[in-house]
């Protein structure tokens, strides 16, 4: 074997994050820009610390049928976050192509795991007189995310989830699969420094 077919080989490798199933995410975030975009970012960087895969980002679809990736997004999550900020269901009332109700329509239908995540400003009050297809969300779990107890209610939260969190080695996932690359891997380098010294 030749140095260069050695470094082909290492090149090839899987790099970054080992798929540990089929599904990219685990946990799929909807939310209002306006008085949502920093609770739910910060969300899911705290989401994803602790291991889970998080959608929240449009900019994250690839160029096609939009639509369709995103109902695909949801479908593969086993979890459905709603990020309810002051009046974020408002629109949900008497805007049929609103895209919060898209998705928490899309998935409810598709039997999600909704979790309903109460930001400071949002109320019961504002669950009232919302679309027959919303009306379960009043029956639903909720997390309040207060800023005062936020680790405790992310904890919280966590245990609600029926998505379990990918084990962490050095920052990538690593189980099944991801172990047996990292074995090959560190055969296939360890054969190219005997290859060059030899």
């Amino acid at each position: 074997m030749k140095q260069f077919d050695v470094f082909v080989i290492l090149y090839q490798l899987p790099k970054g994050r080992t798929p540990v199933s089929k599904e990219k995410y685990d946990i799929f975030i909807s939310y209002r820009r306006r008085g949502g975009e920093d609770e739910a970012r910060k969300l899911k960087l705290s989401l994803e610390e602790i291991g889970y895969r998080v959608f929240m980002d449009r900019e994250e679809l690839l160029l096609g049928d939009f639509n369709a990736q995103m109902y695909q997004c949801i479908e593969e999550c086993r979890d459905f976050l709603l990020i309810c900020s002051a009046h974020a269901l408002d629109r949900c009332r008497n805007d049929n192509d609103d895209w919060m109700l898209k998705e928490v329509t899309h998935a409810i239908q598709k039997k999600k795991n909704v979790i309903p995540v109460w930001l400071n400003g949002f109320d019961d009050a504002q669950m009232e007189d919302l679309p027959p297809e919303l009306n379960c969300l009043r029956q639903l779990q909720t997390v309040n995310l207060s800023n005062t107890t936020y680790g405790e209610n992310v904890q919280k939260l966590s245990r609600y989830l029926q998505a379990k969190p990918v084990k962490r080695y050095l920052g990538n996932t690593l189980t099944g699969s991801g172990v047996f690359v990292a074995v090959v891997a560190g055969i296939l380098l360890i054969a190219a420094v005997l290859y060059l010294i030899c």
